[in-house]
This record gives structure tokens, sequence and C-alpha cells, in this order.
């Protein structure tokens, strides 16, 4: 009898045993997930649009002079930028846009607008590095074509806080350097969320990027040395096949792209990458393209990933079925030596 209770002891140690490797398991898979930081919850809102907004017809700036055709706030100076604030635009037609600004060299900001737009929302062009910021704007497409922000020939933009829905892409970057791009909220793309295109040293960060058709962030042509991290990817690639520019690439493996160099999907610093809708909680995460990037630091936007949950799951129902076992065994033999006794 002493031996039978010996080894149900070690029984009972076992499955203790089992259930805190089980625990520790969990614990370095949810790990996994992007803080949950009241900073990154930002990107889950939506901006408000209850306050009041000047209805204005779409605004087009070709050079310096033409600030003054409108009545905006500011001179134009690092100190005291334009600003184009709180207005309703709808602009409708062939490559209607609703704020274009290009080829200027003066200081502004497009803050806290709604902008209802058949092709651009906003457009900036061979505007002076440093001189532009883009902040809280809502754009929505009226046709699902064309770009909520593009921006071209440029260097050195801030585009934050923005949403974008119903465009082929919420954000385009061309021959675009050093901007960066974070807390814009990016959904229901009929193309790509974001796409930077021969764009390099650019970082985008900290974005909500969702359902969009193919891929939530794609880096074209020649680009390099960008960083992508903090974002969170939620259901996008969902298309059967993708092309790029164009061309059939074949059935889409992962919400991001890459076919530049030495873009880095990952913060090396916070050893975190990038919140994918996708990930299964175990290994880096690849992205396609013939860069064949990865995110080493990947996460779940949720706090379990599934393959986590499965192996939680699994170890509780393993635990039950060998403590029931032993259980079972060890109650029958106690019957039988109470019988032959």
């Amino acid at each position: 009898m002493k031996v039978r209770v010996r080894n149900l002891g070690k029984c009972v140690i076992l499955i203790i045993l089992l259930m805190i490797i089980g625990s520790a398991f969990k614990g370095s898979l949810t790990e996994l997930k992007l803080d949950s930081t009241s900073t990154d919850k930002n990107i889950l809102k939506v901006p408000s649009t209850s306050q009041s907004f000047l209805v204005h017809p779409p605004i087009v700036i070709t050079n310096n002079g033409a600030f003054g055709s409108y009545n905006f706030s500011g001179t134009g100076t690092r100190g005291d930028p334009f600003i184009i604030e709180g207005y309703n635009i709808t602009s409708q037609g062939v490559n209607a846009v609703g704020i274009e600004i290009r080829n200027t060299n003066l200081f502004f900001v497009i803050n806290g607008s709604v902008i209802y737009s058949d092709w651009v929302g906003i457009l900036l062009n061979n505007v002076t590095g440093g001189t532009s910021k883009i902040i809280s704007n809502i754009i929505v497409s009226l046709t699902g074509d064309g770009g909520g922000i593009g921006l071209g020939d440029m260097r050195n933009c801030t585009v934050i806080k923005n949403v974008c829905t119903n465009f082929m892409q919420g954000i385009h970057l061309n021959n675009v350097n050093n901007c960066i791009i974070y807390y814009n909220y990016i959904y229901d793309s009929n193309y790509q969320g974001i796409n930077i295109r021969y764009s390099d040293s650019n970082l985008i960060t900290h974005n909500r990027i969702r359902n969009s058709k193919e891929h939530g962030v794609a880096l074209v042509g020649t680009s390099s040395n960008n960083e992508i991290h903090h974002n969170i990817f939620e259901e996008n690639a969902w298309s059967d096949t993708y092309e790029i520019d164009g061309i059939p690439k074949g059935s889409p493996s992962s919400q991001g792209y890459d076919e530049g160099s030495n873009n880095r999907w990952y913060d090396s610093r916070s050893y975190y990458g990038n919140a994918w809708s996708d990930y299964f909680g175990i290994g880096p995460y690849e992205i396609d393209g013939p860069a064949n990037s990865v995110d080493i630091y990947p996460g779940s936007p949720t706090e379990l990933t599934p393959f986590s949950g499965i192996i939680i799951y699994t170890s509780i129902a393993v635990g039950f079925v060998v403590f029931l076992t032993i259980y079972l065994v060890y109650f029958r033999r106690r019957q039988k030596v109470e019988v032959e006794e």
C-alpha cells in the first residue's frame, strides 16, 4: 500500500508540473503581443465628426503666393505656419483633389478637416522638407478610387492621426524620404493600405490598417531603410491574388509586402514588431516579396494568439485526462485490494 501511495504522490507532482509548464508557456506567448499602453489605444479611435466644419470648395496652392488667396491664419513661418483647419471639403470629378499644395517652401499645417473626394483627399508635391504637417483629418473616398493622402518628391513631412477610408490606397508615398507616418487609421482600402514607392528612410509606426484588399503596407521599387513597427494589421490581403504595378504576383501569404532593401519590420530598440491578425504565436512573421523580409518580434492584436490559445486549452484538457485516468486506476486498485482483504 505504501508503494501505491508513493506512486500516487508522484502522479500528483507530475500533474502540478504540467500545470506550471502550461502557465509558463501561456505567459511566454502572451508577451508577444504589443504593449497596451494608452498611446497605443489611441490608434483604435476614429476622430469625432461632431464638431462644426466650414463648408469650403477644394483648395489648390501651386506656389507660395497662392496662400494669400485664402483666409488662412498664420504667416507661413516656422513659428507661425499657415493653418488650414476645420473645413468640410467635397471634391468631385476626374483627378479631383480636396487639398492640393505644390512647389512651396512656406510652413503650413493641414489640420482637423473632413474631406470627401472622387480621387485624392490631400496631395502634396515638391514641398520643401520640414514645412508640412497633416494632422487629424477624416478623408473619405466617394468612388473607391485614388488615395487618401498622397505625397510626392519631398522629404521630412509628418502625417499623424488621420483617418482614410475606401480609397485604392489610404496613404501613398512616391519618392519621399525621412517622413513620419504614425497614429493613422486606414481601413477598407480597395488595393493597399499604405504604399511606399521608391522612398527611403521613412518611419511607419503606431498605425492601424484594416481590411485592405491586398497588403496593408507595401514597399515597392527600390524603397530602402524604412522602418515599419508598432502597427496593427487586421484582416488585410484577403484577396485570392495580388499584383504590384499591374503585374500579377500570385496569392498573398502575408499582410505586408517588400521588394526593396534594408527595410526593417520591427524595432530593434524596444524588441517590438507589429501586431498581425493572422499571426499564430510562434516564430517570425514572414513578409511577401523578393526582399524576404521578416518581422522577428511579431504579435497579435488580441491578447492571445490562436496558437497560444490552442496550447493553453490543450494543456488543460491533457491535465484533466491524466488526472482522471490516475484517479480511476487508483480507485479501482483500491477497490480490488479491499475485496482481496
